[in-house]
């Protein structure tokens, strides 16, 4: 399978004339291809964005097992996942829609007879997180029906769909991303959720971190409203959201850089005076000076958000107040 590792444009089609030649030698062949041949070929397809010649080469495939032509030729799970993940690649409510069928068809046969075509946390987790990074018509509300979806097989005894914490990072940055007055909100819906589902035990290795809890700081950091109430309680959320992290320091998942300078725009954002919001940004950049964590990005953020203070710090930073970060990310962004 060496074309489907080559960084040539051309290797893809390379890959797909090996097959072909493989295909030709027959089914008694030595030389007869298997699923993981197949395979190679979709998933070089989908690295150069060609999601039809992906789907293509799975539907002779199909063909070949259903006719019985070649036994080594069993379709899974992740033959189907391989072609899910090149239609999303391309970012486009067709990409989408075609890649949404897909897992439709998987759902079919598993009911059916091909118990080894079942889709998984990794099928879910790719239809997210490509959807939450579109800006699609109510993408975010996708988002949510494929969470639902998945929640009810796992609670069906289908464990091979359990959501994990890719998953939950894939629905809140949906609702991060949205530009509905609710999205503060149903970001929270979601967290809380979860915390239940892993309390109670019923999903494993989804207990929020640092990531997740920067994207919730995120949500309320662009919330857009005149509403004072809105505004009101994505504060508190984004309040409760930070002392979390800072509770947290002792077990590894407690704030960085990126969590005070979203803190900070938050503020900003949300509070109802100017002086409340200093008075938060102050509290916490004396914290993210205390642990080490002021970068570039903090310091943008403090000069957008609190001009005065930043004035007042100047451009002088002591290096132990940088120490937890390392010399290559000290500039990088959110």
């Amino acid at each position: 399978h060496a074309w489907s590792s080559s960084s040539d444009p051309d290797s893809a089609s390379r890959a797909e004339a090996v097959l072909r030649e493989m295909i030709k030698q027959g089914p008694n062949s030595n030389a007869r291809p298997d699923t993981i041949a197949f395979t190679s070929v979709i998933n070089n397809y989908a690295k150069y964005r060609q999601p039809q010649k992906a789907e293509a080469i799975l539907r002779e495939m199909l063909q070949l097992w259903e006719g019985g032509k070649n036994m080594d030729l069993t379709p899974d799970t992740i033959i189907f996942n391989a072609v899910i993940d090149s239609w999303t690649k391309i970012g486009n409510q067709q990409g989408f829609d075609n890649a949404e069928s897909i897992l439709r068809e998987m759902v079919a046969l598993a009911k059916s007879r091909n118990w080894m075509v079942e889709p998984d946390t990794a099928t879910f987790n790719t239809l997210i997180h490509a959807l939450a990074k579109t800006k699609l018509p109510n993408f975010e509300e996708r988002v949510e029906m494929l969470l639902k979806e998945m929640l009810g097989m796992n609670a069906s005894g289908r464990t091979c769909v359990m959501p994990n914490l890719i998953t939950l990072d894939g629905v809140i940055l949906a609702w991060s991303r949205s530009n509905k007055a609710e999205k503060v909100l149903r970001a929270c819906h979601v967290l809380e959720k979860f915390n239940d589902l892993h309390k109670k035990r019923q999903i494993k290795n989804a207990r929020p971190d640092t990531r997740i809890l920067n994207s919730i700081l995120k949500t309320c950091a662009s919330l857009r409203s005149n509403d004072r109430q809105q505004k009101h309680h994505a504060m508190r959320i984004a309040i409760r959201t930070m002392d979390d992290l800072l509770l947290k320091s002792s077990h590894h998942h407690g704030p960085d850089s990126t969590s005070f300078g979203l803190f900070f725009k938050a503020c900003a954002n949300l509070s109802l005076t100017k002086q409340e919001s200093d008075k938060l940004i102050n509290a916490n950049f004396q914290q993210c000076c205390q642990k080490g964590w002021v970068n570039d990005f903090v310091l943008d953020s403090l000069r957008r958000n609190s001009p005065k203070l930043f004035r007042f710090i100047g451009l002088n930073i002591p290096p132990k107040w940088s120490r937890k970060i390392h010399p290559k990310y000290k500039n990088i962004h959110a």
